[in-house]
């Protein structure tokens, strides 16, 4: 969760890649994990929170009908990316 709230983009898909790698987890390991930890987090924009929720949502059903880790890892990134600003703590 860390690298994703706080590295750039290419750097937190390149840790997350080596962490599957090397542990021998699927990004569905990683997502459902990462799911536990950011429904408790505490932030100011509720909406936001929602929307990245709803969209870790979408990100795990997408891997559910088989699509790339590779490229879903990216968009998961990429999320943590665009709400980044909205999810300081409260």
């Amino acid at each position: 969760l860390r690298s994703l709230l706080e590295e750039d983009f290419s750097t937190g898909v390149h840790s997350i890649w080596a962490l599957m790698t090397e542990k021998g987890l699927a990004l569905q390991d990683i997502l459902k994990d990462l799911r536990d930890h950011v429904i408790y987090l505490d932030v100011k924009d509720r909406m936001a929170h929602a929307l990245l929720v709803a969209n870790l949502c979408d990100l795990e059903h997408r891997l559910s009908l088989g699509t790339n880790d590779k490229m879903q890892l990216a968009g998961m990134v990429g999320l943590f990316q665009t709400s980044r600003p909205s999810l300081k703590s409260a």
